[in-house]
C-alpha cells in the first residue's frame, strides 16, 4: 500500500475547504434539479500539475476498456496498481475523514462512508470521439451493501 505524499495530508481540513463547505452548502441545497455544486479551481493549482504529469496516457496498458457501446470509447482504472503513487495518494485523501467531513459540511449529509473498492470511481477518459451519456449510477454497493449518497467529478481537463 502506498504512503500518501505529505503535501496531500489534511488538505480537506485547511481553513480554504471549511469555508468553501459553509459558503457553498445553501448553493448545494437550493440546486436543480438535484441538490448540486459546481466548484471551479477546486484543488491548488500545483496538485492538480502533479495529477496531469501522472495521469496515464490512453495507450498505457493500465487502462480498463469499458466499452459498453462502439461509441463510448470509455477507458477506467480503479486498482492501486494501475495508478501512479501520487494520484493514488489523491484518490487516499478523497476517501479520507477530512474530504467526508469536508462532504458532510457541504452537503448536510451526516454519516459518508468513503468506497475503498473505487467501486465506478477512480480514474476515467473518453477517447476523441467518444462519449459518456447522461445515466443514473448505481444505488447499491455491491461489496459494502450501503446505500451510494453522493458522486464527484473531478475535471482535470
Amino acid at each position: 500500500m502506498q504512503t500518501p505524499d505529505a503535501g496531500l495530508r489534511h488538505l480537506f481540513r485547511s481553513p480554504r475547504y471549511v469555508e468553501m463547505a459553509e459558503r457553498l452548502a445553501p448553493v448545494y441545497a437550493r440546486a436543480s434539479p438535484f441538490p448540486h455544486v459546481v466548484i471551479d479551481d477546486f484543488l491548488p493549482e500545483v496538485l492538480v500539475s502533479r495529477m496531469l504529469a501522472e495521469f496515464p496516457s490512453p495507450d498505457a496498458a493500465a487502462w480498463d476498456r469499458l466499452d459498453k457501446s462502439a461509441y463510448s470509447k470509455k477507458l477506467a482504472a480503479n486498482r492501486e496498481e494501475q495508478i501512479g503513487p501520487f494520484l493514488f495518494g489523491v484518490l487516499q485523501e478523497l476517501n479520507g475523514a477530512d474530504f467526508l467531513s469536508f462532504l458532510q459540511r457541504l452537503t448536510g449529509i451526516q454519516g459518508l462512508a468513503p468506497d475503498p473498492y473505487f467501486e465506478g470511481g477512480g480514474l476515467h477518459q473518453i477517447l476523441p470521439g467518444g462519449f459518456l451519456k447522461v445515466h443514473a449510477d448505481f444505488n447499491l454497493h455491491s461489496v459494502l451493501r450501503l446505500d451510494r449518497r453522493l458522486n464527484l467529478l473531478l475535471y482535470l481537463n
